[in-house]
């Protein structure tokens, strides 16, 4: 007797469902469930659809360790950040204080598999020389997405401000304009627009408004500028690390574009009193909050928008409580103090 022949789009039919069984239908044979044939013929049953990634998880994604080129790596967050991500990966740094020719560019990038872009003027150097400013803060940036782009780079995470949300000076506009560079990345890319950081830094670095005010208020007196309604959104300078640290391997074509914040603001009055108050929990003085008249126009209002953060980030997007954060900037702060 001859074997049945079995194809690809036939199966063998027991002899007991007769030549005329017509389709079988879904069961378990043999252990396994397995999609009956939809016709007698034997058609072939449908393969069921390929999903599609996840928002945030193409294959951009990177959480292996891999090599990163840092830029800004001696500032007040770069710091933090190249001590991070040291942790996970080989970390190699580049100065941009002058901008690098391109050769050095490419050089730097060599085996990189990701660049997390944090070099930049600040705020009065900007107002101080604006076109420095365009040299390092949007030039650099646009060489730099170029030469990654030339290196094979996959994922390119940038440090913007919220301060672009309102962009009325020229530190403001040029991080607009390198975001710009940086949403023309072929690969994946982040966009990551920080709020107002804060945390103690041994070294001096990151002269911000909590900062002004914890020494103020060892002195005695605490100055608040106007009428105190100015808003800010306030991130301890761990969160911000932590999260930057997370973002460099979720970039997203196009470019993810989102705000590092904790998505609550506080005014410069309420900041005041919560500085006063965990002083005088600390142990010292409660010093007097005092309002003095404004130097110059109003800061424009800013509202970060924490959302996407939380969306990409998950649990790991929580903040830590801003009194938590303070009472331990005022702790390390005195710590550090002379005695």
């Amino acid at each position: 007797l001859r074997r049945p022949r079995r194809g690809r789009g036939r199966r063998h039919r027991p002899a007991a469902l007769g030549p005329r069984a017509g389709p079988r239908p879904f069961g378990v044979l043999g252990g396994r469930r397995r999609p009956a044939k939809a016709l007698a013929r034997g058609l072939r049953a449908r393969r069921p659809a390929r999903r599609r990634p996840r928002r945030g998880r193409h294959p951009g994604r990177q959480d292996a360790a891999m090599r990163v080129l840092l830029t800004g790596a001696g500032g007040y967050l770069g710091s933090a950040l190249a001590e991070a991500l040291s942790a996970a990966h080989e970390v190699r740094t580049l100065s941009a204080r002058t901008p690098p020719e391109d050769g050095a560019l490419d050089a730097a990038l060599a085996g990189c598999g990701a660049v997390a872009h944090l070099a930049a003027l600040k705020g009065d150097e900007c107002a101080a020389d604006p076109a420095r400013a365009m040299a390092v803060n949007v030039d650099l940036t646009r060489r730099l997405v170029g030469a990654a782009e030339r290196a094979g780079v996959g994922s390119f995470l940038f440090a913007s401000s919220y301060f672009v949300l309102t962009p009325t000076d020229e530190y403001a506009r040029t991080k607009l304009l390198a975001e710009e560079a940086v949403r023309g990345f072929r690969g994946a890319a982040v966009v990551a627009r920080i709020a107002s950081v804060f945390g103690f830094d041994p070294q001096g670095r990151g002269q911000e408004v909590v900062a002004a005010f914890v020494r103020n208020g060892l002195a005695g007196r605490i100055a608040v500028s106007g009428d105190g309604s100015a808003e800010l959104d306030l991130v301890d300078r761990r969160d911000a690390v932590r999260w930057l640290a997370l973002l460099l391997g979720r970039g997203e074509r196009p470019a993810l574009t989102l705000d590092v914040a904790r998505g609550e603001s506080v005014t410069l009055a309420a900041l005041a009193a919560l500085v006063a108050d965990r002083l005088a929990a600390s142990g010292a003085p409660r010093p007097k909050v005092e309002f003095v008249p404004r130097v110059g126009p109003p800061p424009p209002p800013r509202r970060a928008d924490a959302a996407a953060l939380r969306r990409v980030l998950g649990p790991q997007a929580r903040a830590m409580p801003l009194g938590d954060a303070v009472a331990e900037f005022i702790a390390q702060y005195r710590l550090a103090q002379p005695r």
